[in-house]
């Protein structure tokens, strides 16, 4: 039971801050069915990458690690939640400096450039 009321939770080791978060709290907006509810990730997330974006100098590094992909170019079958989880966290990654986004969803290999704010060049 401990473990369903954690589904998002962070820490520094080393250079790192890490940061895990439940994708599947977006696919349904303000689910409550497992006592957390996106809304209260997401507030949650702010705070947490605005202090960690702020503590550089200290641990200059932010990894974001979830389930479900950002991006998808396999065949179509995760866009729908990918442009979910796309407009609910792509720019608060964005504006907070995370560094690396980690995901184990789709089982294809996908390299990409500007993916972050698309119109920005490389």
């Amino acid at each position: 039971m401990l473990l369903l009321l954690h589904r998002y939770f962070s820490w520094d080791d080393g250079l790192v801050h890490y940061v895990a978060i439940s994708t599947e709290l977006y696919s349904v907006p303000g689910s409550t069915a497992t006592g957390v509810g996106v809304f209260s990730q997401h507030a949650w997330l702010k705070e947490d990458l605005a202090k960690a974006n702020a503590n550089r100098q200290a641990v200059p590094w932010i990894v974001v690690h979830g389930h479900r992909s950002l991006y998808c170019s396999c065949d179509g079958d995760c866009d729908a939640g990918a442009l979910e989880l796309r407009a609910a966290l792509e720019k608060l990654f964005f504006d907070n400096g995370v560094d690396l986004y980690l995901n184990g969803k789709k089982t294809c290999n996908s390299f990409v450039s500007a993916t972050a704010c698309p119109t920005v060049a490389l």
